[in-house]
């Protein structure tokens, strides 16, 4: 048995420096990646320093204890709420579809900032939630120190890496996640158009088995959730009671309507016997020919539906892309340039 090898970042030192801010001396070593941070305790009088004060992660956030990193990214990275219904994730999205910010906001979709790693690339109406870039994730010695040790840690890094890789494929992208607050203000195209093609090198073994699957709609995981793990739901978007009603049961007004139309034609059929007169058969015939029209429309619709059901369900089932396919194609690599 070979000892395993070492595991290093997905990117170059080369290329993390070049996302770093620019210092006062291009040879200036990274930061540290962890620093302490003074703090003030607030069982403390004012003006007195805690004892334990912290540490710094790259990005700002602080933790109380260094030995806590693990927990803290855990949090962070963590997916472990989707992969426990990995298998029903055909109901819920396909594989590898992620759409560029571009192309969210040409669907009519609204970016909403989570910092919830499970609602990463989760969507219901017009409404997507992606989450910010981690300033860490891009420090070299952080994620060589912290997360490269960690086998899930460092699946659940490399699949978010590819996943921004995807969602940021033309300048305007990188605009768009600017100005969004995705990534940070500094970080310039060039930079990225480097930083970009060994994220997508990844190899397949090395991805967090989420990330296979790119968009998922929320209703459908709520779905998986009621069924599958007899919860009530994944995640709940409402705050307000008529919103869950009014979102989630609107086709019983359609049937309602469906159904008056169709009571209101048998009831015309009933008090208009097909007897002489003008009048009495058109209210007869006008009455049959309302129901026959509604009972057609429905059953145009069911098979509408189904179609389309049948069509993605069949997509989906057999489209198993192959590992190589899951990053972009060599022959779009001319879009990480600006021509």
């Amino acid at each position: 048995m070979f000892p395993p090898t070492p595991r290093t970042p997905p990117f170059t030192l080369q290329d993390a420096r070049n996302l770093a801010p620019p210092g006062p001396i291009d040879s200036q070593p990274l930061r540290a990646t962890l620093t302490p941070s003074p703090s003030f305790s607030s069982k403390t009088k004012p003006g007195l320093v805690d004892s334990n004060p912290g540490w710094l992660v790259p990005g700002g956030a602080v933790i109380k204890y260094k030995s806590g990193i693990a927990e803290y990214l855990n949090k962070e990275l963590g997916v472990e709420k989707i992969n426990c219904i990995y298998q029903h994730l055909w109901w819920a999205g396909r594989r590898g579809n992620i759409r560029a910010l571009h192309r969210q906001i040409m669907i009519h979709r609204n970016i909403c900032i989570t910092e919830c790693p499970t609602l990463h690339l989760v969507w219901y109406d017009s409404t997507i939630y992606i989450k910010p870039m981690p300033e860490y994730l891009l420090d070299w010695e952080f994620f060589n120190k912290y997360i490269c040790p960690d086998d899930e840690l460092f699946q659940s890094a490399c699949g978010f890496l590819t996943s921004y890789a995807k969602l940021i494929r033309h300048k305007s992208d990188l605009t768009l996640a600017i100005s969004t607050g995705l990534l940070p203000a500094r970080i310039d195209w060039d930079a990225w158009c480097s930083f970009v093609p060994s994220i997508q090198k990844i190899p397949h073994r090395d991805i967090n088995k989420r990330y296979i699957y790119g968009e998922l709609r929320l209703r459908r995981l709520n779905q998986i959730y009621n069924f599958c793990k007899c919860k009530l739901a994944y995640h709940s978007p409402y705050t307000q009671y008529d919103h869950y009603f009014r979102q989630n049961f609107a086709w019983l007004l359609l049937l309602f309507a469906y159904l008056t139309i169709v009571l209101t034609g048998m009831q015309v059929v009933l008090a208009t016997p097909n007897a002489t007169g003008l009048f009495k058969d058109a209210s007869y015939w006008f009455g049959v020919g309302s129901i026959i029209i509604v009972l057609v429309g429905a059953i145009m619709l069911g098979v509408l539906f189904l179609s389309l059901f049948t069509y993605n369900l069949i997509i989906t089932l057999f489209y198993q892309p192959k590992a190589e396919q899951l990053e972009e194609p060599a022959a779009h690599g001319d879009q990480y340039h600006d021509h």
